[in-house]
């Protein structure tokens, strides 16, 4: 029973075609991120009159983390663009399941630790090639380890107030792309982005109009007004509900994907 939905062998085999079916597409995807990373850090190691440290990478890491996982998410299962090639990918002879966790593994699992990899490839070589110039510069350029990205001021500020709040959210928005790239089957991208901020907006409107109900003499005009108060310890109700959103969004986000791309079957 279980080997209708999963099987090594069949799972292995799937794996392969798709390496062999789209390398070309991965490997340019993976290349023109790293120009781009390269390309902006290189620029702005250019600058004579300011110093390049650890805290400068931060922005450059995290918009690699946002930008470079939405791209990827968001552009899962091209084969779903038009319906010749969905019914290619469908007659595929591999379960849904099976093609779900192809695109879950190269998209997100295996892409995120090779962004990382890229990114820290482009710092050492920005900073390589900007030290082989011999303009008069006196500032410095740090040297890029995630090692000490880890143990700076601000991350390890970040760490002890909300690390976990904000792993859960990242993978919320990921789980939320994830289903996106399964709903929608052409320029998904911008579809994906369109639907998030619907769902944001109408998220914040709904917030309005119970403040509006439960709290009318706090609320005026387009505000969310919320009571907080302590459960237990210094934890109150708004970081509790916070953390079980983003601990808890992805429980139905991925499931729900999967069953959007399983009904394509019929």
């Amino acid at each position: 029973m279980l080997s209708r939905y999963f099987n090594p062998k069949r799972f292995a085999r799937l794996y392969r075609h798709d390496m062999l079916m789209n390398y070309k597409m991965y490997g340019m995807f993976l290349l023109a991120i790293s120009i781009i990373i390269f390309g902006a850090l290189f620029f702005i190691m250019l600058d004579r009159y300011h110093n390049f440290g650890l805290n400068r990478y931060m922005p450059f890491l995290i918009m690699t983390i946002i930008f470079g996982g939405i791209l990827s998410i968001t552009t899962a299962f091209p084969m779903t663009k038009n319906k010749v090639s969905l019914t290619s990918f469908l007659m595929q002879p591999a379960s849904i399941f099976e093609k779900f966790m192809v695109q879950f593994l190269n998209r997100i699992v295996f892409f995120f630790p090779l962004l990382l990899i890229i990114f820290w490839i482009d710092a050492h070589l920005a900073q390589g090639i900007v030290s082989m110039f011999e303009f008069p510069r006196d500032v410095n350029i740090a040297d890029f380890s995630y090692g000490e990205v880890w143990n700076t001021r601000d991350f390890v500020k970040a760490r002890e107030e909300a690390l976990w709040l904000l792993i859960g959210m990242f993978w919320t928005i990921v789980s939320f792309a994830f289903m996106g790239s399964t709903i929608f089957n052409r320029y998904k991208l911008f579809k994906v982005l369109i639907f998030f901020g619907l769902v944001v907006f109408v998220g914040v409107c709904y917030s309005v109009v119970l403040s509006h109900i439960f709290l009318p003499g706090r609320t005026t005009g387009f505000e969310v007004e919320m009571i907080s108060y302590k459960i237990y310890g210094e934890t109150y109700n708004v970081e509790l509900f916070a953390y079980l959103f983003a601990s808890l969004s992805s429980l139905f986000l991925l499931p729900l994907a999967f069953y959007k791309l399983k009904e394509k079957e019929v």
